[in-house]
């Protein structure tokens, strides 16, 4: 079953379709390859990611060998399309281009985290942030770290420059509340996660929208009674772990 839904996969990415039009991730030239070239680099692509999952699983692949993989995938797949060296070395520029944000937000936390360590404005923080709700009960103190969260995302889209920024408080600030840190660390999730969809903040989300040529006006008149749901469903799946004991 797995492999006849990688081979559907597959034929759709050899067939094209404004979802399958590979100029759009700016190398042009893999939009001219033929199918069977554009089937053979999705199982390549395919066979990395199984790749990746036995290496992290069973050899405790980490950052290194996980970017190392990436690397070796996309030289081959660049090399299946039938690109040149300097073609491929453009492409990989191109795309590290937009990693440079991300980069330099997770840099920037990294600093701030240094002046308030050392300055000891962090534990100023967690005592004024206590403070705060400080008597309330751990659920509802999981809940206003999850909406804390959903406000921090749409200034800092980036999933790991979010988790620099804001883990080094939420988690002794959770210690404090009596809230596991493994709840803490869902809110973050739910908090970084759902509002991706519609933030004009992401990347993600705003090239997605260029590609299917929809306003972004457009999609978030569809998409704000959805997020509603999907906050209020989070606040909800906040309570289960808890009582679950969750840690």
């Amino acid at each position: 079953a797995f492999f006849a839904i990688l081979a559907l996969a597959a034929l759709s990415v050899a067939m094209g379709g404004p979802l399958a039009r590979w100029m759009y991730f700016g190398v042009p030239k893999l939009g001219q390859a033929g199918g069977f070239t554009r089937i053979l680099s999705v199982f390549t692509f395919a066979a990395a990611m199984g790749l990746l999952v036995v290496g992290v699983i069973r050899f405790h692949w980490y950052i290194e060998e996980i970017a190392a993989l990436f690397l070796g995938t996309g030289i081959l797949v660049g090399i299946l399309g039938g690109l040149r060296g300097s073609e491929i070395s453009s492409a990989f520029n191109d795309g590290a281009k937009e990693l440079v944000n991300t980069a330099l937000i997770i840099g920037l936390a990294r600093g701030i985290l240094l002046l308030a360590r050392d300055g000891k404005i962090i534990d100023t923080i967690l005592h004024g942030l206590s403070g705060l709700i400080r008597g309330v009960h751990p659920v509802i103190a999981s809940q206003a770290m999850f909406a804390l969260q959903t406000c921090i995302n749409f200034f800092v889209p980036s999933g790991s420059g979010q988790a620099a920024l804001t883990m080094p408080i939420m988690a002794p600030l959770a210690d404090l509340l009596g809230v596991s840190r493994q709840i803490a660390v869902l809110a973050f999730q739910f908090g970084d996660g759902f509002t991706n969809l519609i933030i004009p903040t992401s990347a993600v989300c705003m090239g997605i929208l260029a590609v299917a040529k929809v306003p972004w006006q457009t999609w978030a008149r569809w998409m704000l009674p959805l997020q509603a749901m999907l906050f209020l469903l989070g606040l909800l799946l906040l309570i289960p772990p808890f009582l679950m004991g969750w840690k």
